[in-house]
């Protein structure tokens, strides 16, 4: 997705006017008493805010404004080969939001919540001034971002800068199961050249992305992902009528020895949203004969 005139220039003008309103609404309140405040438009005005103006390639970089759902986040850079570096688990769920409850979500597990995805922001402070906060640009520009970024911020956040990493069509996931969480983390930790094949561990290089569940106290699983360009495997596709987290768990009960791995490749973008996907289903209620309700 390459720079485009058009999308800039509408983002721009839909700036400039959320400034004025910004403005007028605080002459408007100059001396007025609590009671007497007039709202201001820009609020309301933001809701128009809700496109990728540019995906750069060559930074790996996404121009996001802040009422872009993750799922059309995920499906534009996914065209270019690309996804963000972390992605929230609902694709409802808004990249203004995501950034401000610091989202964990279904992300490499190298690069955190997804606030440390976020490269620069884009506000509108109440007075109706412009800034431009990039992170790691000095201390005044990082406490900035740190202010912009709060929950409760006056500011109007307009554009995010997301960073971008390379991706394929597919996650290939292996199910290693544990009996305790300190089984899980044994699992994870890397092993010498000489550890036992029931030691091996369940993360190397290749990883790209890390869960692990625990059932109850004594069933669990840790569950692994590499990006892969092709279903060569088993193709499942969980999410339809289970959770994921039980599909894991029949997977799981299905293996003979402890020790014992399970391969499978699912589409990246099923994987992506695997938490919240099958809740979003509508609840089927069971009827008894007789027309009484469960």
């Amino acid at each position: 997705m390459e720079y485009n005139d058009e999308l800039w220039g509408r983002h721009r003008r839909a700036v400039h006017a959320i400034c004025e309103s910004m403005r007028q609404a605080t002459r408007d309140q100059l001396g007025l008493s609590l009671a007497q405040k007039v709202p201001c438009s820009a609020p309301s005005q933001l809701l128009g805010l809700n496109q990728v103006v540019e995906i750069d390639r060559d930074r790996f970089i996404a121009s996001v404004e802040p009422n872009v759902t993750m799922e059309a986040l995920v499906q534009l850079t996914k065209m270019e080969g690309l996804i963000p570096t972390v992605i929230a688990p609902s694709r409802a769920t808004t990249i203004a939001d995501a950034f401000a409850t610091a989202t964990f979500g279904s992300s490499s597990f190298q690069f955190g919540t997804f606030d440390c995805a976020v490269l620069s922001l884009e506000a509108v402070l109440p007075d109706g001034q412009y800034v431009m906060a990039k992170l790691g640009d000095g201390d005044d520009a990082d406490r900035l971002f740190e202010i912009l970024g709060a929950p409760d911020s006056p500011a109007l956040i307009t554009l995010l800068e997301i960073a971008l990493t390379p991706a394929w069509g597919y996650v290939e996931m292996t199910y290693w199961p544990v009996s305790s969480v300190s089984g899980a983390r044994l699992r994870m930790e890397p092993k010498g050249p000489n550890s036992l094949i029931l030691d091996r561990a369940a993360v190397d290089e290749s990883t790209d992305f890390v869960d692990s569940v625990m059932f109850d106290w004594s069933s669990g699983v840790v569950v692994t992902g590499r990006l892969t360009p092709a279903a060569d495997r088993i193709h499942s596709r969980f999410g339809k009528k289970h959770t994921f987290v039980q599909h894991a768990k029949s997977i799981c009960s299905a293996l003979r020895y402890k020790h014992e791995s399970y391969v499978e490749t699912v589409p990246l973008e099923i994987y992506l949203f695997r938490y919240s996907d099958c809740l979003a289903a509508p609840m089927r209620i069971k009827r008894r004969s007789g027309g009484r309700r469960d």
